[in-house]
């Protein structure tokens, strides 16, 4: 039968498990949520035969959504969803340590540039990746695309003009098509020095017009970005089901924040705060310094501690060790309070800074300072550097995936041949025995005479021999002398076709070896993209990796 009702009322006593094996077709008439019972057998069981009693003991519930079946059944004393499924999440401060992650200024300034958008009418919703949200946004000036990403250590918003067709997609998606479109963001809010964003929507919902929230949490290691009704706070559908010990976030449950920091926030920062600040022990390094103002002041990134240093002249450690400890807080401080002015009066001058090789490395929404003026690159907006910031640091991550694919490929064909050269090489040795063979069988014929059948070994005259010393052949004792003499002989063509055939596997394995080393060798380091695509073609063509899957066009 179909059951209509909200998925609040399942609560901690439904294990959600997404089957994906099959792709899925609703049936006609068939909508997402639609519930059906099937009563009298459990998941990973059989379909009941005829004559057995069902097992009343559990119920099946199936949902459907947008991307497949969701079975949903009772199980008694059971809480925790199967690993495979369903997430468990014990932090979300655990945040991505590579230094791309986007910090609260940053995202201020985002924040302020979207101030235009309000009122803007959503015309479609795309995903672009397994983690990217876009919301084609049609505004006064013409249509622009809002994206929101939560991929691990690429966490950002920013806008942008071209808004392209989306090729991924998800629950989530279709939740927002079926709400948003057509629909209204009535406003893009960020929470004072934190990293979670929320827009403020109004679409459609039975009956009449509704209002909802979309929220991207630009946090820990693991994306999060949820939908649900407002002022309700009931989640409809998220990028990930999550269960955790700190907070769940599944359909149907009614959402609840993130726990906020307990550090001070950045526009009460002052000098004689930082003063009076208790510190465990004294900084000895600026780096020690930057970490102690990120663990002590909300919305102040690694990046804008070492820039707030190198604006207090603090940067160099050597000047760092001359000055006495209140002479660097007094600098530091002052500092520190030039920042929050400019983030008070939303001064924003979006920058990349760059290493000495060209790549990105720092994205700020101030003045950078503590890099050289030729590596500093400067934009009219925070979203185009945002934007190209991104595009650069998830372009140089892609080659560095690719470069260790083909290193570890290469690597492990490298051991293979080895390990398997030096086996073939043995077996070369064991094989080598044909003329011993051939001789033990040429005197057992010379001496088939004398020679009488069930003896375990054969004295002989080694007539081979200069000296003709006499010979101790093994013989198998249920072989006559005759069967005996041709079973060596047997042995001595198979040792010859045997040395034949490794020495073949032997060649073709050293010029595998050769082809190999010759390709690490034209690799290097792999800092050449060129390089890296050759070594790249070559690893196919030996059938070390995968060729790149052809996508035709579409008929």
């Amino acid at each position: 039968m179909k059951v209509h009702a909200k998925r609040r009322f399942v609560n901690n006593i439904l294990v959600a498990v997404r089957r994906r094996s099959r792709p899925f077709r609703a049936r006609p008439g068939q909508a997402p949520g639609t519930l059906r019972l099937r009563s009298g057998y459990a998941p990973g069981r059989s379909r009941l035969r005829s004559g057995h009693a069902p097992d009343t003991s559990k119920r099946r519930f199936i949902t459907h959504d947008a991307t497949g079946p969701v079975i949903l059944w009772i199980r008694r004393n059971v809480v925790v969803p199967p690993k495979r499924n369903v997430i468990e999440q014990r932090s979300h401060r655990n945040r991505n340590r590579d230094g791309a992650v986007m910090d609260a200024l940053v995202l201020q300034a985002v924040k302020d540039e979207c101030g235009e958008l309000e009122g803007a009418r959503i015309v479609a919703v795309e995903q672009y990746a397994p983690m990217e949200i876009g919301l084609v946004l049609k505004t006064s000036t013409g249509r622009r695309l809002l994206s929101l990403s939560v991929q691990p250590g690429f966490s950002r918003v920013h806008l942008s003009d071209a808004a392209k067709k989306g090729a991924a997609s998800s629950a989530l998606l279709a939740a927002l098509r079926d709400h948003l479109v057509p629909g209204v963001l009535e406003k893009v809010d960020v929470a004072p020095f934190e990293r979670v964003v929320q827009l403020h929507c109004r679409g459609r919902s039975s009956p009449g017009p509704g209002r909802y929230r979309l929220i991207a949490e630009l946090i820990g290691n693991r994306g999060v970005m949820v939908f649900l009704s407002d002022p309700e706070q009931v989640i409809l559908e998220t990028l990930r089901r999550i269960r955790g010990t700190e907070r769940t976030l599944v359909p149907g449950e009614p959402y609840a924040f993130p726990t906020p920091m307990t550090k001070t926030p950045l526009d009460e920062a002052t000098g004689e705060r930082l003063a009076g600040t208790d510190r465990p022990e004294t900084p000895a390094t600026p780096e020690e310094l930057a970490r102690y103002l990120t663990a002590t002041f909300a919305g102040l990134s690694r990046d804008m501690a070492r820039e707030v240093l190198a604006r207090a002249g603090l940067s160099d450690a050597a000047g760092f060790a001359d000055m006495d400890m209140e002479e660097r807080i007094a600098r530091t401080g002052r500092s520190l309070e030039e920042l929050v002015l400019r983030v008070r009066a939303r001064d924003w001058t979006p920058c990349i800074g760059r290493s000495e090789d060209g790549r990105a490395r720092v994205l700020s929404a101030v003045p950078v300072h503590s890099l050289p003026a030729a590596q500093v690159e400067r934009h009219e907006s925070v979203s185009v550097a945002v934007e190209r910031f991104y595009e650069e640091r998830m372009a140089e991550e892609a080659f560095r995936q690719r470069l260790q694919k083909v290193q570890r490929a290469l690597r492990e064909e490298t051991r293979r041949l080895e390990r398997l050269t030096e086996n073939l090489d043995q077996d070369l040795i064991d094989v080598e025995q044909e003329e011993e063979y051939r001789r033990y069988g040429e005197l057992i014929t010379s001496h088939l005479a004398r020679l009488k059948s069930g003896a375990t070994e054969a004295v002989v005259e080694d007539y081979f021999s200069s000296g003709r010393e006499e010979v101790v052949i093994p013989m198998k004792p249920g072989l006559s002398p005759a069967e005996n003499a041709r079973w060596y002989f047997r042995q001595a063509r198979k040792a010859r076709d045997g040395r034949k055939a490794v020495a073949q596997r032997i060649a073709r394995a050293r010029k595998r070896l050769e082809e190999v080393t010759g390709v690490q060798a034209k690799l290097g380091s792999g800092d050449d993209e060129e390089r890296l695509e050759d070594a790249h073609r070559a690893c196919i063509r030996l059938d070390l990796v995968k060729a790149p899957r052809e996508t035709g066009a579409s008929k």
